[in-house]
């Protein structure tokens, strides 16, 4: 989890960022994630234009470093270039030292592979849409940086009593980080991140890839929310879902802490993950599980956008003429049909 502490520091210095190379890193990523991210299929179709001996290769590599392209990512943004070809001659010259020889040409190969044969032709497009998406942040991250961060994803967790906010990310770093010290605080909107937050660190600067839209599974649809309140209604299969929102864990793991046998347990996690809440990778002989805090975050966010059309929808009762005194009360709009009126005929004196 990385902190950044005294966050209205940030306000002269945050900027948006948009990076081909950290963009063509993040959807080979995308591609091979441990946990499924919704655009990992596109992801390894246009991987799959790849050449054979290069695919094979990064086959090989993902068995060896399976989290290569966070490296790669954070190699080009330590050297601060936009263009591929440039970063990628960069990092074989002077970047990824810790990484043998053979790895690191195997990687840079694989990305300008990737580059020429498939997402150059993407970025064109990805361009021109991130730029629709994300108009009008710029000057929000400025004007009020905590609450527009914490806008962006609910990875982003404000700290209501201090001038903070928490990230749960993936890539480096870790630990407090004071916006005061940073030189440039970057976010990088991304098309191919939903489930995740990938952050990339140089010295005196850090960089948040983040979501720059949020998709809706929930397609507008009440009986879909419905289905996923009935799913998060049962105690225990809340907890589950709670727990492994903080961490990954295991089946075994989950039954002890809510003080159920594995075969319950077993079968709240499949439901959770059945309707997208969790999602699942093995590690060894064991399937770990973790919450998606935003599918939940959309649950609440569309059942409170439903809230807001009943009540705009609803007719208010009509104020009263003068438009002072509280408002009439709701009548009948059906006429009532008053009793006819007899007028009083001529008095006759009595002789």
């Amino acid at each position: 989890m990385l902190v950044l502490d005294d966050l209205s520091a940030a306000a002269e210095r945050v900027q948006l960022r948009y990076s081909p190379a950290i963009e063509c890193c993040l959807a080979l990523w995308v591609a091979r994630a441990p946990e499924h991210e919704p655009l990992a299929v596109n992801a390894r179709q246009l991987e799959a234009r790849l050449p054979a001996a290069v695919a094979r290769d990064a086959a090989k590599l993902d068995r060896s470093r399976p989290a290569w392209p966070l490296e790669l990512l954070t190699a080009f943004y330590r050297l601060d270039v936009e263009d591929i070809e440039q970063a990628v001659d960069l990092v074989h010259d002077h970047g990824l030292e810790t990484v043998p020889s053979d790895r690191r040409a195997t990687m840079l190969l694989t990305v300008d592979r990737f580059w020429r044969a498939a997402f150059a032709t993407v970025w064109k497009r990805e361009r021109e849409t991130l730029a629709l998406q994300c108009e009008g942040l710029a000057n929000r991250l400025r004007q009020c940086p905590k609450p527009a961060l914490t806008a962006l994803s609910p990875r982003v967790l404000p700290d209501r009593t201090a001038d903070r906010v928490s990230i749960h990310q993936d890539g480096e770093p870790g630990g407090v980080v004071s916006c005061g010290e940073l030189d440039a605080l970057d976010v990088i909107p991304s098309l191919w991140l939903r489930r995740r937050i990938v952050v990339g660190s140089a010295r005196r600067r850090i960089g948040l890839c983040v979501a720059c839209s949020q998709h809706d599974p929930l397609g507008g649809s009440p009986e879909r929310l419905s289905e996923l309140l009935t799913v998060l209604a049962e105690p225990r299969r809340l907890q589950i879902l709670l727990l492994c929102m903080t961490q990954s864990r295991t089946t075994r793991e989950l039954a002890q802490l809510v003080g159920l046998s594995e075969a319950p347990t077993s079968r709240h996690l499949q439901e959770l993950k059945r309707h997208g809440l969790t999602v699942a990778h093995r590690e060894g002989r064991y399937v770990h599980y973790r919450g998606v805090p935003e599918e939940l975050a959309l649950v609440s966010s569309r059942l409170r956008a439903l809230l807001s059309e009943s009540l705009g929808s609803a007719e208010w009762p009509e104020r009263a003429s003068d438009g002072r005194g509280p408002p009439r009360a709701h009548t009948s709009r059906t006429p009532v049909k008053s009793s006819p009126v007899v007028k009083p005929g001529p008095v006759v004196k009595s002789r």
